[in-house]
């Protein structure tokens, strides 16, 4: 989607930063939230460097464009950049924001409905907020806390 080779470290951020200021990422349908998720797996995925170097900015920006999130299909692929964010950036100031935006998702009680065609199961969220959750020790030490 966003190779390297096509996007450079400036476009990079500018898509980034772009989405963070324009896109209310919740006013949208499921499916073009989905894709906005897509481009941040991306972006992480070919321009780590460039997304880390935004930081503390990168994290907040994906936490609020994630904030309220219920389709199943979004918080997958949202767990997979949490994971991702919590494994690749210093979180030690945003640690506590991280944990309050997986936190909410405890326990997982979905229930596919009949005939899903998408496939996901209880178990396939609770796996990707369990990889959340183990990710970093800092998230470890907030547990006490709820």
């Amino acid at each position: 989607m966003l190779k390297s080779g096509f996007v450079g470290r400036p476009g990079a951020l500018d898509i980034a930063r772009a989405l963070f200021k324009e896109i209310n990422v919740q006013n949208y349908a499921q499916t073009v939230r989905f894709s906005v998720y897509c481009i941040f797996e991306a972006l992480l995925k070919s321009h780590l460097d460039a997304m880390k170097y935004l930081g503390d900015a990168f994290i907040s920006g994906f936490l609020v464009a994630m904030d309220g999130e219920k389709d199943p299909r979004n918080i997958l692929i949202s767990f997979s950049i949490i994971q991702s964010i919590i494994v690749n950036f210093d979180i030690t100031r945003k640690h506590d924001d991280v944990f309050e935006s997986i936190y909410c998702y405890f326990p997982i009680t979905f229930r596919p409905p009949p005939n899903d065609p998408y496939g996901i199961t209880s178990a396939d969220l609770k796996l990707k907020l369990r990889n959340c959750f183990s990710a970093s020790p800092l998230l470890g030490s907030l547990h006490g806390r709820f």
